[in-house]
């Protein structure tokens, strides 16, 4: 595996986010410079049919367009991933929920040696989150932390931050939300430690939502079942 310069990459799949899409990438950009490190913006739009791409082009940043047949967070994702050209990797979503200002406390965590750290909504708070979410969340997380021997509060949080090794290093199959269990599988199986850092999720800012409770939290115990018994592909 080759190995990639110091710096951050920062990965943002989008779908009919035309009314986010610009925030996010205002905010990052901002968040970025202050940091004062090495470091890119990658929009992947996913199929987007309300003008996204053409808002994204005026920005910038590195834009990749899915434009194979079949749609999904997952596959947007390691689209993005591959497009990276730096060691870090961080992904948070274009609806404007994630906060760009949390990226600095990742970044200050994941220096302590960790290969991965999440973004922790059960200590900063969700104005996303109804009864069902919060509990779902928390189920499949007690789950997570049971059969794969590391202790979280929060692993379906879509703000990580991780090594490059966690998506160079093997073949990644999740084509929607469940890469967030992939993700984290994957950087056990490499023997690497997981990190969390408090996060806060704000409510969308507009277009609709693409992440339904009941129908893929099973999707997510699936995969969190899955995770623990697969032997995944490895890369050359």
């Amino acid at each position: 595996m080759r190995s990639k310069p110091p710096g951050l990459s920062v990965v943002i799949p989008a779908r009919n986010e035309v009314e986010t899409i610009g925030l996010v990438v205002a905010d990052c950009s901002r968040v970025l410079q202050e940091m004062g490190i090495e470091s890119e913006v990658i929009i992947v739009d996913d199929g987007s049919t309300d003008g996204t791409q053409d808002c994204i082009s005026d920005f910038d940043c590195k834009f990749v367009v899915n434009e194979g047949p079949e749609h999904g967070k997952g596959i947007a994702l390691r689209l993005g991933f591959a497009a990276a050209q730096y060691a870090t990797l961080v992904m948070l979503d274009g609806d404007y929920s994630h906060r760009a200002e949390d990226i600095p406390a990742l970044w200050s965590e994941f220096q302590k040696g960790y290969g991965l750290v999440v973004g922790d909504r059960f200590i900063g708070g969700s104005d996303e989150y109804t009864f069902i979410r919060s509990f779902g969340n928390r189920f499949l997380t007690t789950v997570f932390s049971s059969i794969h021997g590391v202790q979280m509060n929060d692993c379906l949080n879509g703000l990580k931050m991780f090594d490059h090794r966690v998506v160079d290093t093997f073949v990644y199959t999740a084509k929607d939300f469940s890469i967030e269990i992939e993700l984290l599988a994957n950087t056990r199986r490499l023997n690497l430690s997981v990190g969390q850092v408090r996060s806060h999720e704000r409510s969308r800012a507009g277009g609709v939502p693409k992440s339904f409770a009941l129908i893929h939290g099973l999707s997510f115990l699936f995969r969190i079942v899955l995770e623990r018994f697969r032997t995944p592909e490895r890369r050359d």
